[in-house]
């Protein structure tokens, strides 16, 4: 006999916040249902009958599609950015006199500095971004062609051939240089 699922738990705040933290992780309704320990059926009867619990699931799930919304749109796009690097640099080390300080073999005694350097650096489009973006938007134009589309459709094709004599120049197929 199967055991029968209680929604009860997770409508109480505790539940709610699990659910919401699984719906924030990225989980799809099916893993969730599964965490939670009952079907998809299951899941989406209590979903529907539950506004509170229905909103701690699409709440963080619009928040995160938002997110990755803008950063796939962004990457449509070239940019400048700054970056800064940082860079040890090792200096030999000088006295109040100016002399340079030596250990006890004579070698010179080095210092190192942590120096930072700030940089415009130019981040270019991402061609599977707008691949992407132009695809699911404009499929008509942008989608994927199937090996029929050009299935009776006749295709010509004009080849020239240039002949090149001894001497090296090349002569077109009208016998014009």
């Amino acid at each position: 006999m199967s055991k029968r699922f209680e929604i009860e738990y997770f409508l109480t705040d505790d539940g709610l916040r699990l659910v919401e933290a699984w719906a924030k992780d990225g989980l799809k309704d099916s893993e969730i249902a599964k965490q939670m320990g009952c079907s998809l059926t299951t899941f989406k009867l209590h979903r529907d009958a539950h506004p509170e619990f229905k909103a701690a699931i699409y709440r963080w799930k619009a928040e995160a599609d938002g997110k990755v919304e803008v950063s796939l749109y962004d990457k449509c796009f070239s940019k400048t950015v700054e970056v800064t690097e940082h860079h040890k640099v090792r200096k030999p080390l000088y006295d109040d006199d100016g002399k340079l300080v030596t250990d006890k073999a004579g070698n010179a005694v080095y210092t190192e500095e942590l120096v930072s350097r700030t940089k415009t650096q130019n981040v270019p489009a991402d061609f599977r971004a707008q691949q992407f973006w132009l695809r699911n938007r404009k499929p008509k134009e942008w989608g994927e062609r199937d090996e029929g589309d050009m299935a009776g459709k006749e295709i010509k094709v004009k080849v020239e051939y240039a002949q090149i004599p001894m001497g090296g120049e090349a002569v077109g197929s009208d016998g014009d240089v």
